[in-house]
């Protein structure tokens, strides 16, 4: 495991993640590699079920790659050391913030946004995009799908995920899949199963449309 801190070997002044241990009463700094501490802020961290893994923003050039000067997620094993910059298309990082990561239960996959544009399915526009990474996989994919995997015309944050990483949930005020339950202006809650391909309205109301809007979702 990486080095048992209390407190960052040589304090720079930026954010640090860190985890904690309780039945052991120890931290443990997690925003480091080879030693040497993140070299910039680092935000948001999400850990698995087990404690092992962790995902986090960080702009910190010094741990997974360029970040691009643009907050980046990272994903870390704290067993076998391993750290990846999730955010990113042909190794190069996103092109804009992402943001709002969550990682799986079992810790193999991460979802977050970002309205980057040179992710794929990148909506355009400034408008926000939801992102997943599997472990292993050299790049993300958008899980942001209406019924016939067309791209929505508006936001698509907040998005969670299963163990596994077969189902994903999301929210858009999108207006273009053609949900007549959905509620309109929005937002609304989506599951989208990404085995079979197919998005499902989850914020229906009873018989109809709900008649406020949704969001935050969890799996």
């Amino acid at each position: 495991e990486a080095p048992d801190l209390t407190v960052p070997p040589s304090g720079n002044g930026k954010h640090q993640i860190f985890r904690r241990d309780r039945k052991k009463g120890k931290n443990l700094l997690v925003t480091q590699k080879a030693g040497q501490i993140g070299n910039d802020m680092s935000l948001r961290p999400v850990i698995s079920r087990n404690g092992r893994k962790i995902a986090f923003t960080s702009r910190s050039t010094n741990l997974a790659g360029a970040t691009g000067g643009f907050d980046q997620v990272f994903w870390t094993d704290l067993v076998t050391g391993e750290m990846v910059r999730v955010s990113s298309v042909n190794g190069m990082p996103a092109n804009s913030f992402c943001s709002d990561p969550v990682i799986s239960p079992d810790g193999n996959h991460v979802v977050f946004s970002s309205p980057a544009t040179n992710l794929p399915g990148a909506i355009g526009g400034g408008k926000y995009g939801s992102y997943i990474w599997s472990h292993g996989d050299t790049g993300v994919e958008s899980i942001g799908l209406g019924p016939s995997d067309e791209a929505p015309d508006n936001h698509c944050v907040l998005a969670s995920v299963s163990q596994g990483g077969r189902f994903v949930s999301f929210s858009t005020a999108s207006s273009s899949w053609g949900f007549a339950a959905a509620y309109v202006p929005g937002p609304n809650v989506y599951l989208r199963d990404r085995k079979h391909g197919t998005t499902q309205l989850v914020s229906a109301g009873i018989g109809g449309a709900a008649d406020g809007s949704s969001y935050n979702t969890a799996l």
